[in-house]
């Protein structure tokens, strides 16, 4: 699981996501979606699931996560924007698992 906000900066990468990844617990909070996601699941993201979100609030679908070895995995997730009351979405939030 990731936690970002909404430039996609990341607040929060649970151990299972870093070590999917091959992440070092120091390395978290200073990784953004786009370094996290192949540059085509990337491009889907911004065009499939933040719209889904922002009309339905939650979004499920396949994504490839880019690990520390440079290779692609692919992840079941599902992201959800967490408001804090504003209109504006303040952080997004993804349960990634392998697959």
């Amino acid at each position: 699981m990731a936690i970002t906000d909404a430039t996609g900066h990341a607040s929060y990468v649970n151990r299972a996501l870093r070590e999917l990844l091959g992440l070092h617990v120091e390395e978290a909070d200073q990784v953004t979606l786009k370094a996290l996601l192949t540059s085509q699941s990337y491009e889907r993201f911004g065009e499939e699931a933040m719209p889904a979100v922002q009309a339905k609030g939650v979004w499920r679908g396949e994504l490839a996560l880019i690990r520390r070895d440079g290779s692609a995995g692919c992840s079941s997730t599902v992201s959800t924007w967490a408001s804090r009351g504003r209109r504006a979405p303040s952080s997004c939030s993804g349960s990634c698992s392998s697959t």
